[in-house]
């Protein structure tokens, strides 16, 4: 990417800020050297990893990341076979450790991330954090041994533990002799003072220098008054020489447990050395996820057309609180789009916004813009903004910025963006606007997209008069004398120059005169220009008052919906209702039915009762009649009455019935292509299908009556028959809970009728729900005597035996 462009469009001051966002000092590192990239399938995996992270902070807040030391110099020591210091150790502990806690943080978030379920979808940060090395043995090798900087922990190893419990026993042992000494009445009185000292690593007594004589031992230390000698008494010298020994031992174990240590980091250098560079990129990712975030960016979406259209982008290095939102498009219906209008209206500003979003979007930066803004990828981008006069090189402001223009013009390759800033200024009016013309119109030739200011009037012409390049403007309020800052394309930008002196106090007959002075057709295209930019608000107050009809009616569509729903949500109530009532028929006539199973067992005890074709035809009426309660109540929607009459009859303001709400409408309208036509219920308008309406005068067909054949009951010949055709078993495997009852139901039935004595119920194992729903219903049964489950054998506890009375 050209350098002189990143500078002119102050891309550092994006990554300063964004390196600051970064955590690890390799990210960091990342954050301060991001570059835009031209590879098309690069950006667009760049863009794709920060949406990534922007989704994982949003939904599972900020990633578990926290400053690291710099282990890249460690490892390539760990590489050529050298011993690793305490301080190596601990900095390869702590990025294990941040490995294993994102890998954690990622498993923990899935559910809360709501992945897609396609198989080919993968999540880029996911990703990456699956390729992390994790070696929970080593890292608590070293956090159990280490516990500060060349600190380590007592139990590190049993030899450690051991000398150094020898090292305490003999210091208490020093400190006990000490204390007596300096309290016994013979050596007190030599004693300066009644505290033990430690000169260098040998304990020591503070004796009186006139005294020193009178203490046995080795003097270490005079104070800086030589009235105190410090002696380390003979008494406790053997004692402190072990501790010498003990601590040159203390210090070849701490070496042996470094060498151990860094022999098992050795086996896990391959993988630290990934952890090094993908903790890294995590890092940098999230980094640009944080900055999206504070920054209100969103992802654009991606073209290699040379598409670029931002909806209300705004400058990141201009303040929230003062930054104007812009709209700006070319490359699609323009390639060239030449801004004009007054000085500090803000053609620079937006000339750089689109540039400095076109460098974030193609180093992999969400831009702060709204959604579904557009953005390409360009081979080169080239600006040439502010002024760049050259004392040294005795360059004048025009010489300056033609030598930048005949840089571009022999450079350009591939889909260019080329960024112009006050293209032909610097020298004599005409000739500046000829080459601004010429320079122009060469670029939209070769199809480079191209946006460029200037003051003049010229190109006005030019633009609106040229294909492919199009005018724009600042807006200015001349009342305030104050810039609106907003890019308005397709209107090229007035002056303004009569208008501001004006205001400014200028006395008009200078106006006047110099209005004369300039030409009739100058002053017909700014009039011209006025009655434009009066349209457009015109337009802008009519675009406004659409809105606005338009969220209303969006109002009152989402009214009539909840309305629908209303209507809906009484129909389901309604069919709930009719249901639990016909569950109540049914469930009444089932208890009739069982007592008639009942009288039929004694009828088949009592046969040659002579009073038996009396009970029998009670019986038979008695089943007739509980027959068709159950054949009323066995459907559980609503009634529904007549067929969907013939579309061609339908008439408008005709009065149909709608079967699905079981509500009276009137039609509103004819049937359409798709079979629908419109109708009204009360005050509220609906769609509904042709099928779904009903005549209201319609008669309702009669359904033949079926003729229930009541078998002759016989003793034992019909009893045996039924036996025969009733199996002693019944699968109900995969049948809800209530189903399944009521198949058993019938079927125990069935089987008392054919006098069975035992049945096996398979239901399957499963959840164990329709299991503990069946044993509820036997244990309530009145012709059930017992039940179990089965055993080995008998289908194990995937089927029940129940005995009947």
């Amino acid at each position: 990417m050209n350098q002189r462009t990143l500078k002119a469009l102050e891309f550092d001051k994006i990554t300063n800020i964004l390196a600051g966002y970064g955590v690890t000092p390799v990210g960091i590192e990342l954050c301060q050297e991001i570059v835009p990239s031209t590879d098309y399938q690069q950006v667009q995996s760049m863009l794709a990893e920060t949406e990534s992270a922007v989704q994982f902070v949003i939904k599972c807040g900020n990633p578990p990341l926290f400053p690291l030391k710099d282990i890249r110099s460690t490892l390539a020591r760990l590489a050529k076979d050298g011993l690793m210091s305490s301080w190596d150790l601990l900095g390869i502990a702590e990025t294990l450790r941040l490995s294993r806690q994102l890998v954690s943080y990622c498993a923990d978030s899935k559910d809360r991330r709501n992945l897609p379920v396609e198989e080919d979808a993968v999540d880029p940060v996911e990703e990456m954090i699956s390729t992390l090395f994790v070696d929970k043995k080593l890292e608590n090798a070293i956090s159990s041994a280490i516990i500060g900087e060349n600190e380590f922990a007592d139990d590190a190893s049993p030899e450690l533990y051991s000398i150094r419990r020898k090292i305490v026993d003999l210091q208490t042992g020093i400190r006990d002799k000490l204390n007596e000494l300096i309290r016994s009445s013979k050596y007190s009185k030599y004693m300066q003072d009644t505290l033990i000292s430690m000169r260098g690593d040998r304990y020591v007594v503070p004796v009186k220098a006139e005294n020193k004589n009178e203490i046995p031992g080795i003097v270490h230390d005079t104070s800086s008054s030589g009235a105190t000698v410090f002696i380390e008494p003979m008494a406790v010298v053997e004692a402190d020489n072990k501790i010498r020994e003990l601590r040159i031992k203390e210090q070849l174990e701490i070496e042996r447990i470094l060498a151990q240590l860094t022999s098992m980091a050795f086996g896990s250098l391959t993988g630290l050395m990934l952890d090094v560079e993908v903790l890294a990129h995590i890092d940098f990712v999230f980094a640009k996820a944080k900055f999206a975030l504070d920054y209100e960016c969103a992802t654009p979406v991606l073209n290699d057309k040379g598409i670029i259209d931002i909806r209300r982008g705004r400058h990141p290095l201009i303040p929230r609180d003062r930054v104007v939102p812009i709209d700006c498009y070319l490359g699609e219906k323009f390639r060239v789009l030449v801004i004009t209008g007054p000085n500090t209206g803000g053609k620079t500003v937006s000339l750089k916004t689109v540039g400095l979003m076109q460098l974030m979007t193609q180093a992999g930066l969400q831009i702060p813009a709204s959604h579904q803004s557009r953005m390409s990828v360009f081979d080169t981008i080239f600006a040439d903004i502010g002024d760049e006069q050259s004392i040294e090189q005795n360059l004048s402001t025009f010489s300056a910025h033609m030598t930048n223009i005949v840089d571009i013009l022999t450079s350009i390759e591939g889909r260019t963006l080329v960024l112009l800033d006050e293209l032909g200024s610097g020298t004599d009016p005409t000739e500046g606007a000829g080459l601004a013309m010429s320079i122009l119109e060469h670029l939209n030739k070769i199809g480079v997209i191209c946006m460029a200011t200037t003051h003049y009037s010229e190109l006005k012409v030019f633009a609106s008069t040229t294909p492919g390049i199009e005018n724009g403007c600042c807006e200015f309020d001349v009342k305030t004398l104050q810039p609106v800052y907003k890019l308005l394309i397709g209107i090229p930008g007035k002056s303004n120059a009569f208008a501001i002196s004006s205001r400014l106090g200028l006395w008009d007959f200078l106006i006047q005169r110099a209005k004369e002075m300039v030409t009739q057709d100058e002053l017909k295209f700014e009039d011209m220009l006025v009655s434009i930019e009066q349209n457009r608000q015109e337009a802008e107050e009519d675009r406004t008052r659409a809105a606005q009809m338009l969220q209303e009616a969006e109002t009152r569509m989402a009214q009539l919906e909840r309305e629908i729903g209303q209507l809906e949500n009484r129909r389901d109530t309604i069919i709930a209702d009719a249901k639990a009532d016909a569950r109540k028929i049914v469930s009444r006539a089932k208890d009739e039915m069982s007592d008639i199973l009942d009288e039929t067992r004694k009828l088949y005890e009592d046969y040659r009762n002579q009073d038996f074709g009396k009970a029998q035809e009670a019986l038979r009426a008695k089943v007739r009649e509980q027959e068709g309660h159950i054949s009323e109540a066995g459907d559980y929607s609503p009634v529904d009455t007549g067929t969907a009459p013939d579309p061609s009859t339908l008439k408008v303001g005709q009065t149909v019935k709608l079967a699905t709400l079981n509500q009276m409408a009137l039609i509103e309208s004819l049937p359409n292509k798709n079979g629908q036509v419109q109708v009204r219920i009360g005050s509220l308008k609906t769609m509904a299908k042709v099928a779904d309406l009903r005549v209201v005068d319609q008669p309702k067909k009669v359904a033949p009556q079926k003729t229930v054949r009541t078998p002759k009951v016989a003793p034992q010949p019909a009893r045996s028959m039924k036996a025969a055709t009733t199996d002693a078993r019944i699968d109900i495997r995969g049948e809800m809970v209530l189903d399944g009852i009521e198949r058993l139901d019938k079927y125990l039935d069935d089987a008392l009728m054919a006098g069975l004595g035992s049945v096996t119920v398979v239901h399957g194992k499963g959840t164990g729900a329709l299991r503990s729903g069946i044993h509820d219903f036997l244990r309530r049964h009145p012709r059930v005597k017992s039940f179990r489950l089965g055993v080995a054998g008998e289908g194990d506890t995937g089927v029940t035996i129940v005995e009947l009375k």
